[in-house]
């Protein structure tokens, strides 16, 4: 009888040990292979409206770019002198 007690204790133990490695396991591969959450890019600043010329001749304006990344370069052209950016502009 006492064998039988001390075998079904033992039996007990190892099911307790198995479930806690499984949680464990599960728990940690949960939080080392969850996908990331991106996060929504940086607003540097903000541009009034605008719209240009592209080398199409087609408008092109703050409203066809908006959801877009991109970079704003506006270079003044009418200065007199030579140029930093290239002596033929």
């Amino acid at each position: 009888m006492e064998e039988q007690a001390l075998n079904l204790k033992d039996k007990s133990l190892l099911v307790a040990l198995i479930t806690c490695l499984v949680v464990t396991l599960g728990a940690l591969t949960y939080f080392l292979f969850q996908p990331e959450v991106e996060q929504p890019l940086p607003v540097l600043g903000n541009l009034p409206g605008f719209s240009l010329q592209d080398t199409q001749g087609k408008t092109v304006g703050l409203e066809q770019m908006r959801g877009k990344v991109w970079l704003a370069d506006f270079i003044y052209l009418g200065c007199s002198g030579p140029s930093l950016f290239s002596p033929t502009l």
